[in-house]
């Protein structure tokens, strides 16, 4: 099972969202082995990646972070300390992406090898509503945020 996480970079968390979070993703941990997939940026993947990293499960859980970008500068300056942080880094096969897409393209791949979306969209711009969007068409997608 793969869950990934995408809410808009400006989220604030409480106790509630918290609780919500972590009913959704122990339906799943508690049957299985999961992967949680991470693109790493805003207070929502903070969020999620905290929430994922209180869980207690009887199955393997593994926190992945999928890099939109390979060049050298970023593995010095990103990759680096991310690869302390998550049990994985990888890449999707999106180097023909021009370097302005790449999260665009990033976050498409992610919902494409992903079997649950969860969000946090509470308006209807930016990337987290437009990946929002594509996902509602794609996969079970469950929305923390109001619309």
């Amino acid at each position: 099972m793969r869950i990934c996480f995408f809410g808009h970079a400006d989220f604030t968390g409480s106790e509630e969202l918290e609780y919500r979070l972590i009913s959704i993703i122990h339906k799943y941990t508690d049957t299985e082995d999961c992967e949680f997939l991470f693109g790493g940026y805003g207070r929502f993947d903070d969020f999620a990646f905290y929430c994922v990293s209180k869980l207690v499960s009887p199955f393997a859980i593994h926190k992945t972070f999928v890099t939109p970008y390979i060049t050298e500068s970023y593995q010095k300056n990103q990759l680096e300390y991310r690869k302390y942080k998550y049990d994985l880094v990888i890449y999707p096969e999106i180097e023909n992406v021009p370097y302005k897409f790449a999260i665009s393209a990033r976050n498409k791949w992610i919902v494409e090898h992903s079997d649950i979306v969860i969000c946090y969209v509470n308006h209807r711009y930016g990337g987290a509503y437009s990946i929002y969007s594509y996902a509602k068409k794609k996969k079970q997608t469950f929305n923390l945020g109001i619309l």
